[in-house]
């Protein structure tokens, strides 16, 4: 499952030519690479989450809802944690448990789910599903308007996956470039159709490390 904070924050043009954009663009890249038969589920977030499209391979439905993502106000990551993990437990009750993920990108704080954050990332350890949490933005860091790093980071530590950071458009389509072709690797166990994602950047291994500080390295 892709989770993807769609706040207003996400407007800003620090990244360019928004936020919200470079991670639709590189959703959109990421999504051009997979294995045909590899199942990606779409959740957003904002002051309420919810799934916008169910794991599926037809990726049309995919690039359509990236391209008519809803706005709102907040940053709800707990409950996208927990509408994203109810993704993936509807596709094991009709399909069987299969390996499963969950990429989170955001670019600021908890506003305060329903669903608390830790809670979220506490459920998704018990269930075998890492939560990979990209930040995004060059503003990460600040009382008011940044990036709660530490509870990305936390998130992450959880469920036995990474937390990363992207501050630049190019920097983004490289990470979940890197993603792809990860994920699409190491990642697969005998049948890519078995395999689905649930969300939100994911960065397991030293290559993507690599990358990570390469990104925090740029102006």
């Amino acid at each position: 499952m892709l989770a993807l904070d769609v706040s207003e924050s996400m407007s800003r043009a620090d990244v360019e030519p928004s936020r919200l954009e470079a991670a639709a663009d590189a959703a959109r890249a990421f999504l051009d690479g997979l294995p045909a038969d590899l199942s990606v589920g779409l959740v957003t977030f904002s002051g309420t989450a919810r799934t916008l499209v169910p794991p599926t391979t037809e990726r049309d439905q995919l690039v359509g809802a990236l391209d008519e993502l809803p706005r709102g106000e907040g940053t709800v990551i707990g409950d996208a944690i927990s509408v994203a993990l109810d993704a993936v437990e509807s596709r094991w009750g009709e399909e069987g448990e299969v390996p499963a993920a969950i990429v989170l990108l955001s670019d600021g704080r908890d506003t305060g789910s329903t669903v608390p954050p830790q809670e979220g990332a506490d459920r998704a350890g018990r269930l075998g599903v890492p939560v990979y949490t990209v930040v995004v933005g060059r503003d990460l860091s600040g009382e008011q308007a940044g990036a709660n790093m530490e509870l990305m980071e936390g998130i992450a530590e959880t469920t036995d996956a990474s937390a990363f950071t992207a501050t630049t458009a190019g920097g983004l389509i490289e990470v979940y470039d890197t993603l792809r072709s990860q994920l699409s690797t190491e990642l697969a166990v005998t049948d890519f159709g078995a395999l689905f994602f649930g969300a939100a950047g994911v960065l397991a291994f030293a290559a993507t490390i690599a990358l990570l500080v390469a990104l925090r390295s740029e102006p």
